[in-house]
């Protein structure tokens, strides 16, 4: 840092001037800059606006004045020229001493979001309007170094990409695996080994269905004494609607059966 040099922004930037009116003829018939979202990417419109424009050139870098410190910026590659309103800046750039992939990353930094708070009057809150943004003054490595940047950034996210696909790979495996095991479970396959130990527990008056028989009665009583209503006659299930054959002690039922 002690070998950058601290320059304005106005040193590799310069607003491309002119300012139209909605209705002028130089604007009439050109695509408008709709947004940049804050990956940078432009979408256009053919939508008119009421608010004054200005012309953005192929080539230029274009700015949101809004959302600059969100990554709100772009560089037009269009072959014909489109408009944008004036919440909206356009600049020629001098790539000799500025690569814009470093700038884009720049401006989404802390270091630009304190020397908006040092240097522009309401800070960040400020809509950026050239008049604010050209005089800031900033550390600026030589162009090797920001290439070199650039370069080191891309490797670390290319690695970041690559490990949240194998996240996202081995979290389908988890997912699978869950289901996998609730379906085990449902199905009596995880206390298969328990139940062989101990098959005593496993006898005819430990039976689910006697279980069934005992909520039945209650259920009875409590129609009776006018607690709850009485239900609907339920369907019997048919071995057609069995999933899968019950472990020994086992009953299928409906929820209706247990559930009031």
């Amino acid at each position: 840092m002690v070998e950058w040099k601290r320059v304005k922004i106005s040193q590799f930037l310069k607003e491309r001037e002119g300012r139209y009116d909605a209705g002028d003829e130089a604007v009439l018939g050109l695509k408008r800059l709709n947004k940049i979202d804050f990956s940078g990417e432009i979408h256009l419109s053919d939508k008119g606006s009421k608010t004054d424009m200005i012309i953005v050139e192929s080539g230029d870098l274009v700015i949101s004045g809004i959302n600059v410190s969100k990554g709100a910026l772009a560089v037009y590659h269009g072959e014909e020229p489109i408009t944008a309103t004036i919440h909206y800046s356009s600049y020629v750039f001098d790539e000799r001493q500025i690569d814009i992939d470093y700038f884009k990353r720049f401006v989404r930094s802390q270091s630009f979001v304190q020397a908006l708070k040092d240097q522009v009057k309401g800070g960040i809150k400020t809509e950026i309007k050239p008049k604010h943004f050209l005089p800031l003054e900033i550390h600026l490595p030589d162009i090797k170094s920001q290439k070199e940047i650039v370069s080191f950034f891309k490797g670390i996210e290319n690695e970041m990409g690559d490990l949240s696909g194998e996240i996202t790979h081995q979290q389908s495996f988890l997912k699978q695996l869950r289901q996998r095991i609730l379906q085990e479970a449902v199905e009596g396959k995880l206390t298969a080994k328990w139940r062989d130990k101990h098959p005593d527990l496993i006898s005819r008056n430990n039976h689910a269905s006697k279980l069934l028989e005992k909520i039945k009665a209650e259920k009875e009583r409590l129609i009776k004494e006018g607690r709850i209503k009485k239900d609907k006659p339920l369907a019997p299930i048919t071995d057609a609607k069995k999933p899968f054959d019950l472990p020994e002690g086992w009953a299928l039922c409906l929820l209706g059966e247990v559930a009031q």
